[in-house]
Order: structure tokens, then C-alpha cells, then sequence
């Protein structure tokens, strides 16, 4: 194995964490003596200047608006993307990416059907694990420890059973964005108000 190609960026408000975490991967296997292209879902294959321009902390950085995660969606690859020779060609795809596309199963699915080799689970895996709703009904059946919730819209005597705080989120979204505790049944419409604007389905959960 010698050629092990890096696909991260994305569209998803998560876009700018892909990067930072893809950042030491590709420092890492290339001390090791690896050929490591680095795609981006969205541009394609990125330059030394773009690398330098992207892969870097995402700490404090405020994520992208939903009309520029729209943008951004209107230009992903797809299925193009097993035509770029970066990826047919790897020995192995490794995947940083973060948000339904790349981390929800459709990605996988994509890979699958062109055989190419990728890390991490496969595309139902993924899926179930992305929405944080169906992956703790799962863990539930399976008797596996979660903490108890709710998803939104409940009923209020059922989140103040809950417990004070809780954890408003995304279902779908990663890396604390759209994510607010609440401290009363007075936080909980703007914390659900800012989850929303980055996902359809919201959380609430014990802290």
C-alpha cells in the first residue's frame, strides 16, 4: 500500500472541523513515506497552496450559514467523485468528513458500488449512527447505558423530567454546532431555535 488518498471538506456546516482533523492524518502518513492525495467532496483535488489554506485548526471559527452550506451542496462531486484518479487509484480512501453526506452512509454507498476501499463502517452502519435519535434507540435495545431524551416537539412535563440542565442538538449534526444547555424550561424554544437552523431534527437530552 502505498497511495492512500484523504477525503474530507464537504458541505456541511462541520466543513471547516473535516479539515482540521484531516490536517495531522495527512502529516502523519506522509512522514511515513505515504503518497497522500487530499480531496475535497466539493473542489476535488486540492493544491499544495489549498492544503496550506485549509488544513488548519477550526478552533473558534463560526460555521458556515446555511445559505453558504447551500452553496456548497449545489457544487458537491458525488457519484463524480470515483472518476477522479485520486481515488480510483488509492490503495485506500480515508474519510474525515463530518455531517450526513459523508459521515451518514450515502458517501459509503457511493464507494461501495465503484469497490473502492475506504475506513470506517459501511453505509447502513453509518447511517444508523449518524441520527443520534435511531442510534440510542439501538443502544437502548441493545442494553447499552444512554442518557435519557427527548426529540422536539415534547411535551413540557416530559422535558423537565429530563432534568435541569439538558443538552439541546442537532440529531444530525456533530462537533457542538447548533448545540445549547439549558438551564430552565425558558431556554429550551431558542435552544431549539438555533439547533434548527442546522438540522430538521433536534435533541434533548440529559446533561
Amino acid at each position: 500500500m502505498t497511495r492512500v488518498t484523504i477525503l474530507t471538506g464537504g458541505s456541511t456546516p462541520e466543513r471547516d472541523v473535516a479539515f482540521a482533523g484531516a490536517a495531522p492524518v495527512v502529516g502523519a502518513l506522509r512522514e511515513r513515506g505515504y503518497d497522500v492525495p487530499v480531496v475535497d467532496t466539493v473542489e476535488g483535488p486540492l493544491s499544495p497552496e489549498a492544503e496550506r489554506r485549509l488544513l488548519v485548526p477550526a478552533g473558534g471559527r463560526t460555521p458556515p450559514t446555511r445559505e453558504a452550506v447551500r452553496a456548497l451542496e449545489e457544487r458537491e462531486l458525488g457519484p463524480r467523485l470515483v472518476e477522479l484518479p485520486e481515488i480510483a487509484e488509492a490503495d485506500v480512501v480515508f474519510l474525515v468528513l463530518h455531517g450526513r453526506p459523508g459521515e451518514g452512509g450515502t458517501l459509503q454507498a457511493v464507494l461501495d458500488a465503484d469497490g473502492v476501499r475506504y475506513t470506517g463502517s459501511g453505509p447502513l452502519g453509518s447511517a444508523l449512527a449518524m441520527d443520534k435519535d435511531v442510534a440510542k434507540r439501538l443502544f437502548q435495545w441493545a442494553g447499552v447505558p444512554t442518557a435519557a431524551w427527548r426529540t422536539w416537539p415534547a411535551a413540557r412535563a416530559d422535558i423537565e423530567a429530563l432534568g435541569w440542565p439538558l443538552v439541546v442538538k442537532p440529531s444530525n449534526v456533530g462537533s457542538t454546532i447548533g448545540l445549547t444547555v439549558a438551564h430552565s424550561y425558558a431556554d429550551v424554544e431558542p435552544a431549539v431555535r438555533q439547533a434548527l437552523q442546522y438540522d430538521d431534527e433536534v435533541l434533548l437530552e440529559q446533561f
